[in-house]
Formats: C-alpha cells, structure tokens, sequence
C-alpha cells in the first residue's frame, strides 16, 4: 500500500475538462516540488521553477521548444542548452516525466518515489493521463527478476482512444460516391496506413477539405493533412501531384478556392524551397546571404556548424556544389527558429551518398531542434527511412499512414504499379563496401563485411 506521507505529497492530476480548480492543482504541485527538493538538498532555482510551472499548467505534453518560446515571451532571456538542462534536472528528480514518442514532457502525479513512466495517450485529441499502476510495476519488476535481468528503468506508453474521443467516432463510415476520378483517401477506420497511429503531439499546422483549382484544371481535391509537433511527415506522388501547390497553399503563398488552414498560435515557419537561383554577378558570400536572416555572426557560425558545412563562409554563392548550397538553405531556415521546417524536394541536385546524408541531418535537426518536419519527396526510395508518416498525394490523398504500410497500400499499388518493389520503392537500406572521402573519392570501408556475408544492419 502507498504509504501516507506518499498521499499527503501527491498531486492529484484530473482531466483538464472535468471542472477541477486548475490552478490550485499546480500550486499543489509546485509546493511538492519545492518541498522534495529542499528535502534532497538540491536548488529549486526560480528558472527551474518557472520551467516546471510551464509544464504543470499546460496539463498536456509540451516540448522544450515549446517551453522556450513561453519563457522567451515572458521576457526570460534563455537558450535550447538551458531549457534541456533544465528538464535535465527535472527528470533526474522525478518531477516530470518525458514522453518518449512526442518528444515532451508532462509533470510526475508522484514524484516522492522513484516509478517507471506509465501514460496513457490519446491519438486523437493528444490527452496524456499518467497510470502510476503499481500491478503494472511489480509485474514488470518480477518478469525481470525471472529473466535475472536488472531493471534500472522503463517507459511505458499505451496508445488509444481517450474516453471523449471514443464516444465521438462515429461507426458509419460512409458510402464512396461513384466517379471517374480515382478514390478519396480510405477513412481511418478501415485501413492500417492512415496515419490516425503517429499523431505525436499538438497539431501545428493542417488542411480539411482543401481544394484548389489553376487554368481550369483540379490541382488539389478535397485534401486534408495535419503536421504534429515532433514528427516527420513526408508528402510523395509522381510529378504534377500537386505536391507544391498543397505546400504553397498551407504556407499561405497561395488561396486555394475551398477548405480551411489552421495554423498554431506563434508557428514559426522555416522554409527551404525546390529551386533556388542567384545572378552570377552578385557579389553574395555564404556569410552575407545568412545575414540577411537578421541573426548575429555567432548564431550563422552555430547553425553552419549544424548542418555540417561550417568552412564555407566565405565562399560564394554561386560556388557551391548542390549539396553544400542545400545545407546552406536548411541553415537559413533554421536561423529562424522555427516549430516547423517545410523542405521541398531538400536533395534536389545532389548526388545518392549526399542524399543518404542529407536525410539523416534532417532526423537528427529534428531531434535537436525539436522542430516537426515536412518534407516533400516524389517517391519512397529514401525518405521510408527518415520519415514518420508518408502521404501518397494525386491531387487527393491516395493513402497515408506508416512508410511500409503506405508501400504495401492497394492505392499507392495502383498509382506506381509493379514497379514498386525494393528496388525503386522501398526503405533504404543498402550497405556499403566503401566509402567515400571529402572529394568523393571511394576508399575501402575498414569494417565492411566480406563477400557474401549478411549485411549488419540498416544503414539509414
């Protein structure tokens, strides 16, 4: 049984819509808080306060840049490296926990003991209920104990449909119209690659029912979409998709004629588009064009250094190889601190080796920065392995949902045919012999595995 100085310490934590005095819920925490640490000896400082204060009021999951752009509001002049410093210092003492698939935080119902992470998540309207199910951790402590495996620590996240939002799907689905034109996307329940599954936060940006017609032709019908925070979100199709004209739209570059944006207070939005020219004759450096982002020398230099192309300040423009000016145009969308980064075609021009590891910088700004992603790509060949969730785009939404369950999908089989295998479309995972020098040159890998043995692993 709970002991009853582990009751008297415990913030309750009821659902945010059942009425419950909001703030005297969070005074009861931070009281806990700064009573356990003055117990530990440890500094409850007035950032780590307000930092825990952030995220008990929001009573849902909020990612540190999300915390950052609140505490920069108030006037609190902090850095990334503070914030997860902060949430550092949090975690260790058990006042929050972080939630592995968003990528956010949420404060503890118990901090006075140590306790595996135990949350309940909706994927639908993003609601996060911590369990602090003690069945669930002497289950999993004796299971351990069987395999004389020592557990240090376990997250657990449980995924479904929030009592609300279970009582608000509707179980008729409805009656496709008939038409010549190809299928509307499946509805959510009844295909396994809709996506419903990879929701990993608050929506930061989406479309319902966007419709967009240009020189009389239907370019967009009826498309709907949802970038949540945290995630990597790829739009695919063959060319003349509409894959630009959706991005255009949701940037606001353009009107479509019907449906509705919704956009999340304070997005801040980094852009990189597909083409990018500059007159030959402009005198413009590296270091100049990254200026123009209204950043200081230093925050050029940090975000340069980043995207792994920090020798290049001083040449020009015009000099760059495909990959490095990619790399420059993904530096000057992040000077902008943005919550969410929209790269069209972002290995346009470069070669298969840069393309492989453009991708991977891609996941790891995401992780990062903690900024969502989306990407637009005109097949799977290598966005199945940097990407959470594909949308297979013909001017409507063909499917969406999982890379592979997306490639396995009868609509995106219709739309590319048999030629969608393993070797055009599918995860990319070759394995290399070699590999290659800053020049490109091919070198003997000093691990490579020798003729005819299995590979060791995905590479990407």
């Amino acid at each position: 049984m709970r002991s009853m100085s582990a009751q008297e310490t415990r913030p309750k934590v009821p659902p945010p819509d059942d009425g419950h005095d909001h703030r005297r819920c969070m005074m009861e925490a931070m009281t806990v808080a700064a009573d356990l640490c003055q117990q530990r000896g440890v500094r409850f400082t007035p950032l780590r306060r307000q930092v825990f204060e952030l995220i008990w009021d929001s009573h849902m999951p909020l990612g540190a840049y999300a915390i950052l752009d609140r505490l920069q509001a108030a006037g609190k002049p902090v850095r990334p490296p503070t914030v997860y410093r902060t949430l550092d210092f949090l975690g260790e003492q058990g006042l929050i926990h972080r939630i592995e698939s968003r990528n956010a935080y949420l404060g503890c119902v118990d901090p006075s003991r140590p306790h595996p992470s135990q949350h309940l998540i909706c994927d639908d309207c993003g609601k996060v209920t911590e369990l602090d199910n003690r069945a669930i951790e002497t289950t999993l402590a004796a299971g351990a104990k069987g395999k004389d495996f020592q557990l240090v620590g376990a997250t657990i996240e449980a995924h479904g449909l929030c009592h609300d939002c279970r009582h608000e799907v509707s179980p008729v689905l409805p009656v496709p119209e008939a038409s010549h034109t190809p299928p509307k996307a499946t509805p959510p329940q009844s295909t396994p690659g809709t996506g419903q599954d990879l929701k990993q936060g608050p929506v930061l940006i989406s479309s319902k029912g966007m419709t967009l017609r240009h020189g009389g032709h239907l370019v967009l019908d009826c498309v709907d979409l949802a970038v949540h925070e945290g995630e990597i979100v790829t739009i695919i199709g063959p060319n003349g998709s509409g894959k630009t004209t959706l991005v255009r739209a949701l940037l606001g570059l353009i009107d479509p004629e019907a449906g509705k944006i919704k956009k999340a207070d304070g997005l801040r939005i980094g852009y990189v588009p597909q083409a990018f020219a500059v007159d030959p004759n402009l005198p413009l450096t590296v270091r100049r064009f990254l200026a123009m982002a209204g950043r200081g020398a230093a925050d050029v230099r940090n975000m340069l250094a980043l995207v792994g192309a920090g020798d290049i300040l001083s040449h020009p423009i015009q000099s760059l190889s495909g990959g490095e000016l990619r790399r420059v145009l993904l530096a000057r969308a992040l000077l902008r601190r943005p919550n969410l980064l929209v790269l069209d075609e972002p290995v346009q021009g470069v070669d298969m080796p840069g393309q492989s590891e453009l991708y991977r910088l891609i996941g790891d700004i995401r992780r990062k920065q903690g900024c969502a992603v989306l990407m637009i790509s005109h097949d799977l060949n290598l966005v199945m392995a940097a990407t959470d969730e594909v949308i297979c785009l013909n001017r409507h939404v063909c499917c969406a949902g999982h890379p592979e369950a997306v490639s396995r999908h009868p609509e995106y089989l219709a739309l590319f045919g048999d030629t969608a295998d393993e070797t055009r479309f599918a995860v990319y995972t070759h394995h290399h012999d070699h590999v290659h020098d800053e020049a490109g040159n091919v070198l003997p890998a000093i691990d490579a595995p020798p003729t005819g043995a299995p590979p060791a692993g995905p590479e990407a």
